[in-house]
């Protein structure tokens, strides 16, 4: 099997609970970027909705950068993204996260147009 191939397969056979943030999210990242991210962007989510103080600024706005509308993911996870995309804005607000929410507003003007 491919490396990215392996390398989701054996993260999602673990228990992402014991995972720091910091893993996840550059795991999550590094798939994404290789066209491998699909399968572990709901674990992220979950780990994200049901930890999401343990995810720093650095994390969530790195999320944020990967959820993009124009980060070609498909169009099924637009649930998952969004749900995502909640979270880390709710976190944004009550954290006041800087680079967090300068990374939202970026995906909010280039959603726009």
């Amino acid at each position: 099997p491919d490396l990215f191939e392996a390398a989701g397969a054996e993260t999602m056979r673990r228990s992402l609970r014991t995972w720091p943030p910091q893993a996840l999210t550059m795991m999550c990242w590094s798939l994404a970027q290789v066209g491998h991210g699909q399968p572990l962007l709901s674990a992220v989510t979950t780990e994200l909705q049901s930890r999401p103080e343990a995810f720093d600024d650095v994390d969530m706005a790195t999320m944020t950068s990967l959820l993009q509308a124009d980060s070609g993911w498909p169009s099924e996870l637009l649930h998952c993204r969004q749900a995502a995309l909640s979270q880390i804005a709710a976190e944004a607000e009550r954290r006041n996260l800087r680079k967090t929410s300068e990374a939202l507003r970026n995906a909010a003007r280039a959603a726009a147009g």
